[in-house]
């Protein structure tokens, strides 16, 4: 089981354990890889991974996503600063490897520059910046490597204490990040709050050992909460005539994060086939009409069998969603589907799914379940729009490639058009050496499902 942990420690990417409930709080779940907005193709290779024993709070959610950063012309209503100590979110850690809420936080001025060092056994620590609501303090850091045992590691392990106001909050351990990342790029501490947290607390970081050097980095600063906290109980609930059902019994947003707890019952008439899998789409009503996409982090909070298993016969979940607010909105829509893939198991828990593509071109077609034709495309000074014939069943759409690069880009967000679907990409470059993808899936949408939340 120790050597189970180490390994699960190495996969999940930057996600804060507390020690003390290591042993307490261990499910078998499955996970699958998670989809960014820009990243790395073939390290990723489409393959949904499974992770044995994948640690899952009931309640707290894990906080972890790096996805590819929102131009800033997304970012709506820039407020008032902390303090006078800010710099450009260019220079931001939070900005360039934080997910889309910390990025929209970062661009509107709503991080705090610390800049603080620590050094102790040939290892320095920069403390970038912070940032605290109610629901996360997100810091970020950088480490310079002078050990050389402790340099020579592929993956960096770090054991952190937070004190809030002189009292201690036990200690957590961040595993799986990249040594080579943190030193060049940098990452981030995620400590989760509640709205009881201070409003404006006395912090101090104590790092006590980092890939098993043992040590002394300490950081003390103060960081003003963020106000805004909405909570709204029983929003809504939804049943169809096969007995689906779908509820959102909780929600409360904060200026960096969304979550939703809620609850899904799917009742089938007859059995999926083994690569079946419930997936929940949500999406962001953008001020500006624009549809933007959200990937939710999920926690389950009832036994294994509500994990990334395949869904071949009825299942009953309790889940909270964690979805980034990349934008400023308080109006989203909620639905579940289930996506059935072709292709092959790969390991013990991984499977590869069959690909189709076509050239990135004008009058392009996938040949997918329902044919996906390429009406237009448009690279933009800070983006690329394609509008695509196509369903609009369900917001899933192909994805750009360049296999030479090694990049594969995802949709940021979509508007209906007439009779097209106009989907805003990130900025592309060299479109002459880039693919359309899609998997090769069929999708069962519970469209009477459907539930809008409004804030």
């Amino acid at each position: 089981m120790e050597k189970l942990q180490r390994d699960i420690k190495s996969m999940v990417d930057n996600v804060a354990i507390p020690t003390d409930k290591l042993n307490k709080t261990v499910h078998t779940a499955i996970s699958i890889v998670r989809k960014q907005k820009k990243h790395s193709l073939f390290n990723r290779q489409h393959v949904m991974v499974s992770i044995a024993s994948i640690f899952v709070f009931v309640i707290v959610a894990i906080l972890f996503a790096t996805n590819y950063p929102k131009s800033p012309e997304l970012a709506e209503g820039i407020t008032s600063k902390q303090t006078t100590e800010y710099f450009s979110y260019d220079d931001s850690i939070f900005y360039a490897v934080g997910d889309d809420g910390l990025k929209r936080m970062a661009i509107e001025g709503r991080v705090k520059d610390l800049s603080l060092e620590s050094e102790d056994q040939k290892i320095k620590v920069i403390l970038k910046e912070g940032f605290l609501d109610s629901h996360q303090m997100a810091l970020s850091y950088r480490v310079e490597f002078n050990d050389e045992v402790a340099s020579t590691h592929d993956n960096t392990t770090i054991e952190t204490e937070l004190l809030v106001d002189g009292i201690s909050n036990g200690n957590s351990g961040f595993g799986g990040m990249k040594t080579k990342e943190i030193r060049e790029k940098g990452d981030i501490f995620h400590f989760e709050t509640s709205n009881d947290f201070p409003t404006n607390p006395e912090l101090e970081v104590r790092i006590h050992s980092i890939n098993g050097v043992q040590g002394n980095w300490s950081f003390t600063f103060n960081l003003q909460k963020e106000k805004e906290y909405i909570k709204k109980s029983s929003l809504a609930s939804k049943e169809d005539n096969s007995g689906n059902y779908l509820s959102v019994n909780n929600a409360y947003l904060t200026p960096s994060k969304l979550v939703l707890n809620t609850k899904t019952e799917i009742t089938l008439n007859k059995a999926m086939p083994d690569n079946s899998f419930l997936f929940m789409s949500v999406v962001a009503l953008g001020p500006d009409g624009n549809n933007y996409l959200s990937d939710p982090l999920r926690q389950y909070s009832n036994d294994s069998g509500a994990s990334y298993d395949p869904i071949t016969d009825n299942r009953t979940i309790n889940e909270f969603l964690e979805i980034s607010r990349g934008i400023s909105t308080y109006s989203y829509k909620i639905v579940p589907f289930i996506a059935t893939y072709k292709g092959e198991k790969v390991g013990e828990y991984g499977y590869k799914w069959n690909e189709i593509t076509s050239p990135f071109n004008q009058g392009a077609i996938l040949e997918t379940d329902s044919l996906i034709k390429v009406a237009e495309i448009i690279n933009n000074t800070d983006e690329t729009v394609v509008y695509y014939e196509m369903e609009d069943l369900l917001p899933i759409f192909p994805k750009i490639i360049d296999r030479e690069n090694d990049i594969m880009l995802e949709a940021l967000s979509f508007k209906k058009d007439g009779k097209f679907i106009k989907v805003t990409y990130p900025k592309i470059s060299n479109p002459e050496t880039l693919e359309l993808l899609m998997y090769d899936a069929t999708y069962k949408v519970f469209k009477e499902l459907e539930i809008g939340i409004d804030f």
